[in-house]
């Protein structure tokens, strides 16, 4: 019985695009870190599967719209993170949105991690940390509205990363991340270096 829960728990964090574990032999260790993040922070049940979704569709439709095939996932990724972590941030504050981030992140930390593993973690939190000060604008923004629903908050979050990263299409803004990782990735280009191919 326990195993099927398990594995219920885990589809379901699939579907809403929260996680995707592609090796079988991560799948348990999923489960275990995304569990771990409703023990640490129950709170967020009523609607993280909603916000995981939701910011997964927004974000792919958005990247596909930049019609940039070869930069689709980076500038898809780049929306993602800010969108969850700006709706996180808004619902449950800034200390449970890091808490939720840092957990993801962790999902992808093996034992021993390639550069290029390293850098993806690294520009995800960058991410992460500009999705909290986003969450935090839109708190100011709504700040003396009572019990807005989440489609009225899901759409300012929207909008709000449209007019703050208006140039969202060019890709991964630059990040503060080491160069000795930023060399064996091509997710290390910057915006700058793709504009003059």
């Amino acid at each position: 019985m326990r195993w099927t829960f398990k594995i219920a728990f885990l589809l379901a964090l699939n579907s809403a695009n929260c996680f995707s574990s592609t090796d079988f032999n991560r799948f348990f260790e999923d489960v275990e870190n995304a569990r771990e993040i409703y023990a640490l922070y129950p709170q967020v049940s009523r609607n993280f599967m909603s916000l995981c979704r939701d910011c997964y569709r927004w974000a792919n439709l958005k990247a596909k719209a930049c019609k940039s095939p070869q930069r689709t996932g980076e500038i898809e990724n780049f929306i993602r993170h800010l969108c969850w972590q700006a709706n996180l941030t808004y619902w449950y504050g800034q200390d449970v949105a890091k808490g939720i981030g840092d957990i993801h992140e962790g999902i992808a930390i093996k034992p021993k991690m390639t550069k290029a593993e390293e850098l993806d973690g690294c520009i995800d939190q960058e991410n992460n940390i500009r999705g909290r000060k986003l969450g935090k604008s839109v708190i100011q923004g709504l700040s003396g509205l009572w019990m807005v629903p989440y489609t009225s908050v899901m759409k300012y979050v929207q909008d709000e990363i449209q007019r703050s990263f208006s140039d969202y299409c060019l890709g991964q803004p630059p990040t503060n991340c080491p160069k000795s990782l930023q060399s064996s990735s091509s997710r290390a280009k910057t915006r700058e270096s793709f504009k003059t191919h």
